[in-house]
């Protein structure tokens, strides 16, 4: 099927309208609020119903070219071009293409890019081309910075975007996007690991005025929906901010969502230092303090300023994907979190001097970033055993952490857990469960300690279980049950802290 792009070549044009186009989107948003994107605050479904799972039998993309309905949705990746070397854009865009769901590539360069870039520069088919847009930023002595990044995505072909600098690549991207499909409202978004706690450090609550808002740095990887960005250029438009304060879009764009986005730390790639980006501490403090001021002035039913008060879902204490799994087949899931929850600390701008002021009374809660950084989430599912993910703090009961499969349905036979803890009676320490919907967990039976083999597999300690998980069912033979996750739950507190440092799976299909 042959996709068209839509028409941007008055792209120009259309940012020098700008303010016309704001007032257009005040009506869009309006129709948004009164239909599908509100929520209720009520026990949030798992989401793993979805009427077709992925498939790997090709291959190739663990999406493969599935019929695109309300849950698999076809993406417009926009890349923001800031890398001076041409071959970084050029392998994102092939990178990208790899994928079926990215049904559409827009190419926004930056301000001051060295050379000129052509579609036929990129090496593609003349099917892949017809799915690609370059714009230039052209001769404009106010350049937009990334605020062109939203202004691409809200005239963007389809419902979903995702971002990306050309200078960063991860391997992550089915995982990330099978997430999303699960609750696509939310922004789902990539970081490294050695930012991951700074950005969960820069999340705001305070119930009294309905705000739930939370920061993340896009340029890693992030899907986001479309009309999020059609709503933010409104906002802009109501603020009153400056040009230059505006060409900040980046910093203002996930705090004004009110929302918390879904972080997953994975691995990035790239030519540049992680921390090479500047901390956005002025232009947060900003971002953060005019969102209560927002919501402050309105505090009625229906307020009319374009700033969600109602929390999405599923609402952070009830998110457990964590990370991806090396080989992009997994999610890793844990319900335990190296950091106190936005709510333990309440953001109040007339308490809260700066952004130094706020991390520093949220380190007084406690501050794991150098440990998370030598252990974190990914570390229990890259495949190497002498890396490990630490709970930090010690387990309790009903505490879990297991695997969402995303490469297909499973029939589990066994289970093995590479762990540096001491386990000498697994049987009554840990629990195993599967679904496979989300809605009904089962729980296998491993209470009897002949399923269970304990060894030790240097640098790690090996815990092995043959799985039972079949229902019983009078009319039909036990067969194991088809598995999208996996949970081991913990019986009993732990007296130390729980070490994974990698889980595999025998899958009987």
């Amino acid at each position: 099927m042959r996709l068209s792009s839509p028409n941007l070549s008055h792209y120009r044009l259309t940012l020098l309208l700008i303010g016309w186009f704001v007032i257009s989107l005040g009506l869009l948003y309006s129709l948004l609020r009164d239909s599908s994107f509100k929520t209720v605050l009520e026990p949030t479904p798992y989401r793993l119903d979805l009427p077709s799972w992925p498939s790997t039998s090709s291959g190739g993309a663990v999406v493969e070219r599935l019929a695109f309905d309300n849950d698999w949705k076809p993406v417009t990746a926009v890349i923001y071009q800031v890398s001076t070397n041409q071959s970084d854009i050029i392998e994102r865009v092939h990178e990208l293409l790899e994928y079926p769901f990215v049904q559409q590539v827009l190419i926004h360069r930056a301000d001051k890019t060295a050379y000129k870039l052509t579609v036929q520069q990129l090496d593609l088919d003349p099917l892949q081309q017809e799915r690609i847009e370059i714009l230039e930023p052209g001769t404009s002595s106010e350049p937009f910075g990334s605020f062109a990044r939203f202004m691409t995505c809200a005239m963007a072909s389809f419902d979903i975007c995702y971002f990306q600098d050309d200078t960063w690549s991860h391997h992550a991207m089915d995982s990330l996007y099978t997430n999303m499909v699960r609750f696509p409202n939310l922004i789902h978004a990539i970081s490294p690991p050695s930012l991951y706690l700074d950005q969960l450090h820069w999340r705001f609550s305070n119930p009294e005025i309905s705000m739930h808002a939370g920061f993340v740095d896009m340029q890693y990887g992030a899907f986001v929906p479309r009309w999020k960005c059609q709503t933010f250029l409104t906002q802009l438009g109501k603020s009153g901010f400056s040009k230059d304060q505006i060409r900040l879009a980046d910093t203002l764009f996930s705090l004004w969502t009110n929302q918390y986005p879904w972080i997953l730390a994975n691995p990035i790639y790239g030519h540049q230092a992680l921390n090479s980006t500047t901390s956005p501490y002025v232009s947060m403090s900003k971002a953060v303090r005019r969102l209560q001021h927002v919501l402050e002035a309105d505090t009625s039913e229906a307020p009319k300023d374009y700033f969600e008060r109602i929390e999405e879902v599923p609402r952070l204490d009830e998110r457990d994907v964590r990370a991806a799994c090396d080989n992009d087949r997994c999610l890793f899931t844990t319900n335990m979190e190296p950091i106190p929850a936005p709510a333990e600390l309440i953001y109040n701008r007339h308490d809260i001097t700066s952004m130094q002021h706020w991390e520093e009374t949220y380190n007084e809660l406690g501050d794991l970033n150098h440990l998370f950084d030598q252990h974190p989430y990914h570390f229990a599912v890259d495949k190497d055993h002498s890396t490990c993910w630490d709970t930090f703090y010690y387990p309790k009961t009903n505490d879990y952490f297991g695997l969402i499969f995303i490469g297909g349905d499973q029939q589990l036979e066994q289970f093995t857990m590479y762990i540096n803890n001491q386990v000498e009676h697994p049987e009554k320490q840990f629990k195993i469960s599967v679904t496979s919907d989300g809605i009904e967990w089962i729980d296998c039976d491993t209470t009897d300690p002949s399923l269970w083999q304990v060894s030790t597999a240097n640098p790690s300690q090996q815990v092995q279980v043959r799985l039972k998980c079949a229902q019983d069912d009078k009319e039909e033979p036990l067969v194991p049950p088809v598995v999208r996750s996996l949970r081991v739950t913990f019986l009993e507190n732990m007296e130390e802290s729980f070490t994974v440092c990698g889980m595999d799976v025998v899958d009987t299909l």
